[in-house]
C-alpha cells in the first residue's frame, strides 16, 4: 500500500510526497526501489496497491486521472507485476487508466497503453 497520502511526514530524502506529479512519482518509485533493494526480490513478485481516493493527510487533495496515472507509471517503471487500485468507498472509475492524455513526469515520451472501456 504505497498511497502517497499515507506518508504524512514524507520519506527519507523526499519530504513532500503529494506536492506535484513528480513528487507522487518519486514517492512510489523510491518506495518500490527500497523494498526491492531490502528484500532482494524480483520486482515481478510485487504488485503494489495504489491510491484511488481523496487524500486525507494533506488537506483533502483530490486524486484525479493525473495522480492515478502517475502512480501507475512509477510501478511500471520498476517492472512490477502490475498494480491494484484501492478506494475505501469501493468507488472505482476509469480515471487514470487511459493514460495517453495524462503525461507523467518519467514517461512523457513513452508509449502508454490504453485501458479497455468500462462495461456499461
Amino acid at each position: 500500500m504505497l498511497y502517497p497520502s499515507g506518508f504524512a511526514h514524507g520519506i527519507p530524502g523526499h519530504p513532500k510526497p503529494m506536492a506535484t506529479s513528480d513528487d507522487i512519482h518519486s514517492t512510489i518509485k523510491l518506495t518500490l526501489d527500497k523494498g526491492i533493494e531490502r528484500t532482494d526480490i524480483n520486482p515481478l513478485k510485487l504488485r503494489p496497491w495504489l491510491q484511488a481516493f481523496r487524500d486525507y493527510a494533506f488537506g483533502g487533495v483530490v486524486f484525479g486521472p493525473e495522480q492515478v496515472a502517475t502512480q501507475i507509471s512509477a510501478a511500471d517503471a520498476d517492472h512490477t507485476d502490475g498494480w491494484q487500485l484501492w478506494n475505501p468507498r469501493n468507488n472505482y472509475t476509469s480515471i487514470g487508466l487511459i493514460r495517453e492524455a495524462a503525461a507523467t513526469p518519467a514517461t512523457k515520451d513513452a508509449t502508454l497503453a490504453t485501458a479497455a472501456p468500462a462495461p456499461k
